[in-house]
């Protein structure tokens, strides 16, 4: 493990300790300070490479990549991506929506969603929310979670909630353990 994280779980460790001794109030609120520092650090895995992205066969129908911090930071190397893309199987109209991002602290997610014919890309809405749920990031407040809504026919057929920084809560159990 990198120096890096080591630092970081030491630093979670340490606040732990000292909100354990003032109540589970304060650890919740240093565990939320954590979180919302989290984007402003960077924490890059290296540039994206796409791998992890699903491998499904299908035609490319929407594809959405957005940076929450890219307008905080001084370095290339610390820009933050989160990467959407859809795909659809012209044989069965599986739809299949993949979500990757660069960040240490997310993990490739996919899923599918069953369809009855072939949707387009504006079947597919994408709503972008901060970590403190506002539609207006800023620095201290970036975007993390991405609302997903696959229509067909006009009518909203899936809905998922994908939040880019799920990986924290690994890192503080990990922290505690």
């Amino acid at each position: 493990m990198s120096k890096f994280w080591l630092s970081i779980q030491a630093n979670v460790r340490a606040v732990l300790r000292r909100a354990s001794r003032l109540g589970i109030a304060a650890a919740l609120v240093a565990c939320a300070g954590f979180a919302l520092a989290i984007p402003l650090t960077g924490c890059n895995d290296g540039p994206h490479n796409g791998q992890g992205q699903d491998n499904a066969a299908g035609t490319v129908v929407f594809q959405e990549r957005t940076s929450p911090n890219e307008a905080y930071v001084s370095s290339e190397d610390d820009v933050v991506y989160y990467d959407i893309v859809v795909l659809q199987d012209a044989d069965t109209h599986v739809v299949t929506v993949s979500c990757t991002s660069n960040s240490a602290f997310f993990d490739p997610l996919s899923y599918t969603v069953d369809c009855d014919q072939a949707i387009t890309q504006d079947d597919v809405t994408v709503r972008w929310t901060t970590a403190m749920g506002g539609s207006e990031p800023s620095e201290k407040d970036q975007l993390v979670v991405a609302h997903i809504a696959i229509a067909q026919d006009g009518q909203v057929i899936d809905e998922h909630v994908v939040n880019f920084t799920s990986g924290v809560v690994d890192i503080l159990a990990n922290a505690l353990g």
